[in-house]
């Protein structure tokens, strides 16, 4: 059984778990550098464990740990430019970048649940994971790069944003905020026409932009 132990902090108080600082209380480093050592805690110079809670500096460094609670990396309210391992975001600035890195591989919205996701893949920073699958609202990595990919994989789906979606439109002004220059086209099996990372022609692209060249594949610039 792991021990817990409180420490009251003029009001606020941390709940300690061996390992872990919960959230609902503004983390002080010199206390938690005094419940580390009561815990036996070691720190860990790799990713950071410190001070009673799991240190970081990248959104990465929590989502690869090996605590599966830890989710994402959040400042900490009493140490400007230092940031822990939380279990959820409270706001969308704590999914956003990181110390001049990416954003969470999520996305950088926080939804009700309290997890990072994304309404269009504007909200997508990893660049390895840039599309947001609006089913789930999460980001999701590259998988197609054509529509006929997608054509064999997902009947009936176009690829857009590099996922093979099926996002209705009726105006390329409806795609904007998924790929660089979204067009509207027929889908590759007919039917209603749907956003897609490439066109056939100028009438599918935003007002501005055209789609040069011959054949499949080209895309409005």
């Amino acid at each position: 059984m792991i021990a817990v132990t409180v420490l009251a902090l003029g009001g606020c108080s941390l709940l300690f778990d061996g390992g872990k600082y919960e959230r609902g209380g503004s983390p002080d480093a010199s206390a938690m550098d005094a419940a580390t050592e009561d815990a036996g805690v070691a720190p860990d110079a790799a990713v950071g464990v410190d001070a009673g809670v799991f240190r970081c500096t990248r959104h990465e460094d929590c989502t690869l740990a090996e605590e599966e609670a830890y989710y994402v990396c959040v400042p900490i309210p009493s140490a400007p430019g230092e940031f822990y391992c939380a279990d959820s975001c409270d706001a969308s600035e704590d999914c956003g970048p990181v110390g001049g890195g990416p954003a969470h591989d999520e996305g950088s919205v926080c939804l009700p649940s309290g997890e990072c996701g994304c309404n269009t893949s504007e909200d997508c920073g990893d660049p390895l994971f840039p599309s947001c699958d609006r089913a789930t609202q999460l980001c999701d990595e590259v998988t197609c790069t054509s529509n006929a990919v997608c054509a064999a994989a997902m009947p009936g789906s176009t690829c857009f944003g590099g996922r093979c979606q099926q996002i209705a439109c009726t105006n390329p002004e409806d795609c904007a905020g998924e790929a660089e220059v979204g067009a509207c086209t027929t889908s590759p099996m007919g039917g209603p026409t749907q956003c897609s990372d490439s066109c056939m022609d100028d009438s599918e692209c935003p007002t501005g932009s055209g789609c040069p060249g011959v054949g499949p594949g080209r895309h409005c610039t």
